[in-house]
């Protein structure tokens, strides 16, 4: 028993049989989808300095066996032979694609190892930004340069990274004249081709690029059924050293590929609802795509950078017999690491359960009950009114109030936690179904971040972190395990604030915050 992991631990990674093995480790391959219509430049050079550098530095993964193809396009889509023998790429232009029946005109060499071919690429990037300096082209067919890219990519699998800048080509965004025209995808091209690539294992990472509206929800599909996420930028003149951040992230990132995830629960109880970005690959079986080193699971599934979640509800069955004291879950993650290595991971929980109502509210989250209905009413803007989903939200809250309120003379001792639970739900549901004067772009995008983002990053969307800085002191500020060490967090008021300086964490910006 003693040499067996999963029998003495509950959480275990274990190397996974043939029979797991439906084909050989593929190699860690990327693809980069670039947009160079006009008005691309800066994007481009951005592009070329960070993959120079993390080439030439050897911190994307996959060792030596890691490949790379790169599509690029505006109207029409070019392709780049990247032979090792060859003095420089050969780029081939597809003026006439019409649709995804249509053959290439070849396919080799277009991912090359990195290891054989690494000057051929390396040429490659330094050049796209003179190669497109006086593109006149002014919209991108980007359906078209995926349909090209499934194509060559679909024996392998890997990670896709798309950079779209102008707007869609418009005959393939149709106008429809309905209420959810800003709120639910109108292009069913992403959605169709999601659906049949999934199997293929390949996750899309999108970056965005626009001022003006281009209707972002349109890639919703693609990210959700993909696994993918989704960046966005309304003025790369301002946000350029994020989006060389996110992106020298994203490719620095370990992953999982070919990955499939499952979970089992205890007898009586079913899973009702799954919300996040995955595909259902067969049965309760599903396609997604984890961080390599950082898988936690505890009814929501938490990843680093970028941390994408799966929310599980699960429903009791009343017509179940045996008294039920513990919930189980299993969890098991089979993935392929960088190295080529299959592999499985597991995790076992145990829960205890109670009937004892005071225990229920005394043990409440009031962060996870608010990530909860964050994303069921998220997840509900696509066939119900806006205004009755924000009514639903309050009638919830109202209904947890006034229970609360009902046994508050018998709490005692049990009063002033409640209290605390009751005050800080108040906050966050407040904040979350008040007006916020954003574009519709940058909703919909925080709506598909929301989808697969975990509960510490959402809530603080929706009440943001305060750090008082002014007497951080000049020493270590990672501890022993590599974890960043927060100053002592303050109470989100600016009404209680010093004459100081602060630091405001909002989820995905940091505020610089002087009162004086």
């Amino acid at each position: 028993m003693s040499q067996k992991n999963e029998l003495k631990l509950g959480s275990y990674e274990i190397l996974a049989g043939i029979d797991y093995s439906a084909r050989p480790p593929v190699a860690p391959s990327y693809i980069f989808l670039i947009d160079v219509s006009k008005g691309n430049q800066e994007i481009l050079q951005t592009i070329s300095q960070v993959l120079r550098e993390l080439i030439l530095e050897g911190n994307i993964p996959g060792g030596e066996r890691k490949q790379f193809g790169f599509i690029t396009y505006d109207k029409d889509v070019h392709l780049y032979r990247l032979k090792y023998n060859l003095n420089q790429p050969q780029m081939v232009v597809l003026s006439d694609w019409e649709n995804q029946d249509q053959d290439l005109p070849f396919y080799e060499d277009l991912v090359v190892s990195l290891d054989t071919c690494q000057d051929l690429i390396l040429c490659l990037i330094e050049s796209l930004p003179k190669l497109f300096i006086e593109n006149q082209v002014k919209f991108s067919n980007i359906s078209n340069a995926i349909q090209v890219a499934v194509k060559i990519f679909k024996h392998i699998g890997g990670r896709l990274l798309i950079f779209q800048h102008n707007q869609i080509k418009e005959e393939e965004n149709r106008q429809v004249n309905n209420d959810n025209y800003y709120r639910e995808s109108n292009n069913t091209f992403f959605k169709d081709i999601s659906k049949e690539i999934q199997q293929y294992f390949i996750c899309p990472s999108i970056f965005v690029f626009s001022e003006s509206f281009i209707n972002i929800i349109n890639l919703l599909d693609f990210t959700k059924y993909l696994n993918g996420d989704i960046f966005y930028y309304y003025s790369i003149q301002n946000q350029r050293q994020n989006f060389e951040q996110n992106l020298r992230q994203c490719l620095k990132k370990q992953i999982t590929w070919e990955s499939v995830f499952r979970l089992r629960c205890s007898q009586g109880f079913s899973v009702s609802q799954i919300i996040g970005n995955y595909c259902v690959r067969q049965g309760d079986l599903l396609t997604f795509q984890s961080d390599e080193y950082n898988f936690l699971f505890f009814l929501i599934n938490q990843l680093n950078l970028r941390n994408k979640t799966l929310l599980y509800e699960f429903e009791m069955d009343q017509h179940f017999e045996r008294k039920i004291n513990n919930f189980s879950i299993q969890t098991a993650l089979l993935y392929t690491s960088s190295d080529g290595i299959r592999k499985i991971r597991c995790h076992n929980y145990i829960i205890p359960l109670s009937s004892d109502i005071f225990d229920i509210y005394n043990q409440a989250d009031c962060q996870v009950l608010t990530a909860y209905i964050a994303k069921v009413s998220s997840n509900s803007l696509y066939n119900q009114n806006i205004l009755q989903i924000r009514q639903n939200i309050i009638e919830i809250t109202r209904a947890l109030f006034n229970f609360l309120c009902i046994f508050q003379e018998f709490l005692k001792i049990q009063c002033l936690t409640v209290n605390i639970v009751k005050r800080y739900l108040f906050i966050y549901i407040k904040n979350l179904i008040q007006v916020k004067h954003i574009t519709t772009d940058i909703n919909n995008c925080l709506r598909i971040f929301f989808n697969s983002v975990n509960v510490e990053e959402m809530v603080l969307h929706f009440v943001p972190a305060l750090f008082c800085i002014d007497n951080m002191q000049d020493k270590s500020i990672v501890d022993s395990k590599g974890q960043y060490i927060c100053p002592k967090q303050m109470i989100t008021s600016f009404n209680s604030l010093g004459k100081t300086a602060y630091l405001m964490d909002t989820g995905t910006v940091l505020i610089m915050y002087i009162n004086k």
